[in-house]
This record gives structure tokens, C-alpha cells and sequence, in this order.
């Protein structure tokens, strides 16, 4: 059984596979591909499982890989009792690399045929994997306001759900000292909150956000005010006016289905802490 673990300065043994994987990870192609470091990490660890395979399977030069390699691959990780998500992700991770690998004429053919085409799970806990997550990010950048973006930000690096985040208020963006920012989540009981840190990506958008939507109304924001108005500007937006601006973005790429409970499991998906810290995250913990 293989195990995941990141690149490092070490190698299992010399070989093109790995320096090609090295290439990879060093150029310019992988940073646009996995722009945050959530999802460079991942895409890092999935190939040195796959790098780790190869040489299990006594393959060191890459263009000994074959399309059997792959289904062989994808078949240990089943064995190895992994989820279809994580599976799924693996293969997304895979699909960048040997893509790169043709382009840089380091391939014969194109190997990413033999993989199926990335698709949502059909199954009760579906999340994103990292390509569909850099996918529907990107999906929003033609939109001519940022209300699309901080929305699909905040359900995804926070895990709230639907009728948490339309009904957030101006108020509920917390900006520490340090410029970090976070999202403000009533609890279960009305004395009680949360807040839920954002990264740096997420941050940045909401903070631009904040300074359109001011800009927008034509006036200073007030605390009270809703952070995502709804059609007449005064209402927040509406539950299902948020799960259509989903939908909208999921079809741009070739996701069906896409709702806002699928986001919030895709943070519980990529969720590193341990399980107490992710109930208290969702608003889970009643005392």
C-alpha cells in the first residue's frame, strides 16, 4: 500500500518520473492550476503517491507509462478503500500533469484520455475536487460584481450554510488588526456566535467587496445593512436566489447539481483540523 506524503528535497529513487514531477511542480502551469495552497498541497501529494507507484511498478522513465498504468492505479486506490471524492481528486491531480507532460513533448500521446472525464459523485456526500474547485472560482471572475465570488468564498472556506450566509449583515465581517478577516455566525442560541477565519484569497475579495458595495449603493455602509442585497437592495437575499446563483456557476463547468450543501461538504472534505475544532466551525457545538 502506498502512502501520501509531500515532495520533498529527498527522492525515493532517481529517475525521469520524479524529475518530471519535479518540472511540474516548479512551473508556472501548476501555480495557475492550483492557485491556492490548499490545492498545491493536495495535487503535491497526489503525485508522489502516483510517482511512489511507478516505481513500485519498476516504471522510472516516463515514457514507459501506459494506459493500463493508470487504470492499474486508480484500481490500487479503490483497493486501498478510498473515497470517490479523494479518488476523483487523484485523478484531477494526475490530469494536470500528464497534460503538461504532452505539451512539453515529454509524452507520445495524450494519456488523459484513458481517464473519465471529471464529474460530481453521484452519491449522498458529494464534494468538489480540487480541479472543480479552481473551476468554479475562476467561473466567477467574468461576473461584473464581486457578489458571485464572496459568496462561493465564504461557502466554500467556511462550510456555512445557505440561510448563514444570505443572511449575513455588513456588521458580521470581523477585520483584526493584523488585516486578516473573518465571518461573523450567529449560533444555535441568540447570546452565542462564531467567527470563522478566512485565508488571504477569500479575505481580499470580501474587503474589495465591501469598498463595491459601497460604491454601488452610493453611500457609507451600515452595520445593520445586508451584505448580499437581494433584488429590491434592501432584503438579503433569498435562499433559493443563492442556490440558482450555485446552480448557475456549477453548469458553466459541467458540474449538475451543484448546491450550496455540496460546498459546504467540500469543506468538510478538505477540512484539516481535528473533528471538535470542525463541529465548533460549523456552528455544531451546543454550549
Amino acid at each position: 500500500m502506498t502512502t501520501e506524503r509531500a515532495l520533498s528535497t529527498e527522492t525515493k529513487k532517481p529517475g525521469l518520473v520524479d524529475q518530471t514531477i519535479r518540472q511540474y511542480v516548479d512551473s508556472i502551469e501548476f501555480t495557475t492550476h492550483a492557485r491556492t495552497r490548499n490545492s498545491r498541497d493536495a495535487y503535491n501529494c497526489d503525485l508522489t503517491q502516483f510517482r511512489d507507484f511507478c516505481y513500485d511498478q519498476g516504471i522510472r522513465f516516463l515514457e514507459q507509462l501506459r494506459p493500463e498504468n493508470l487504470c492499474e492505479w486508480i484500481d490500487e486506490l479503490k483497493d486501498e478503500g478510498r473515497t470517490e471524492t479523494t479518488i476523483s481528486r487523484k485523478e484531477a491531480s494526475l490530469k494536470g500533469f500528464l497534460k503538461w507532460a504532452k505539451d512539453q513533448e515529454l509524452l507520445p500521446e495524450d494519456l488523459t484520455e484513458q481517464l473519465p472525464k471529471f464529474k460530481l459523485p453521484e452519491r449522498l456526500f458529494q464534494a468538489l475536487n480540487p480541479e472543480q474547485i479552481e473551476a468554479l472560482i475562476e467561473s466567477t471572475r467574468s461576473q461584473r460584481t464581486l457578489k458571485h465570488a464572496v459568496l462561493i468564498q465564504i461557502a466554500l472556506k467556511t462550510g456555512a450554510r445557505a440561510d448563514e450566509i444570505v443572511k449575513r449583515k455588513v456588521e458580521d465581517i470581523i477585520q483584526s488588526d493584523n488585516g486578516q478577516v473573518g465571518i461573523k455566525f450567529d449560533h444555535k442560541r441568540k447570546e452565542c456566535y462564531r467567527i470563522v477565519p478566512l485565508d488571504a484569497e477569500a479575505g481580499t475579495i470580501v474587503k474589495k467587496y465591501l469598498s463595491e458595495l459601497e460604491h454601488l449603493l452610493e453611500k457609507k455602509l451600515r452595520p445593520d445593512q445586508p451584505l448580499f442585497p437581494g433584488l429590491r437592495g434592501r432584503d438579503c437575499l433569498s435562499r433559493q436566489g443563492f442556490w440558482l446563483i450555485i446552480q448557475n456557476h456549477g453548469n458553466k463547468i459541467g458540474v449538475s447539481g451543484l448546491s450550496p450543501n455540496v460546498l459546504r461538504n467540500t469543506f468538510v472534505a478538505n477540512f484539516a483540523g481535528n473533528l471538535k475544532e470542525l463541529i465548533i466551525i460549523l456552528g455544531l457545538e451546543e454550549t
